[in-house]
């Protein structure tokens, strides 16, 4: 299997989570005119419970996270 961090191959994914690689060289963005293309992320649990607390930490800490890279865009 192809490793990007061995400078094998291309993939897609979110940039949360890629700024260390990106700022060390590791990782460079290619197609630039793609990227700004954005991919919805869900998280589904029954409607008639609320989720679980370290479910509820991960989707708030989700939602942070977006929030910042949407204001350093």
């Amino acid at each position: 299997m192809p490793d990007p961090l061995r400078g094998q191959g291309v993939f897609q994914s979110l940039e949360i989570g890629l700024d260390s690689w990106l700022q060390a060289g590791q990782l460079r963005q290619v197609l630039k005119d793609w990227s700004d293309e954005r991919y919805p992320l869900y998280a589904y649990h029954p409607a008639r419970h609320l989720p679980p607390a370290k479910v509820r930490a991960f989707l708030d800490f989700v939602q942070q996270i977006a929030r910042e890279k949407a204001r350093h865009r």
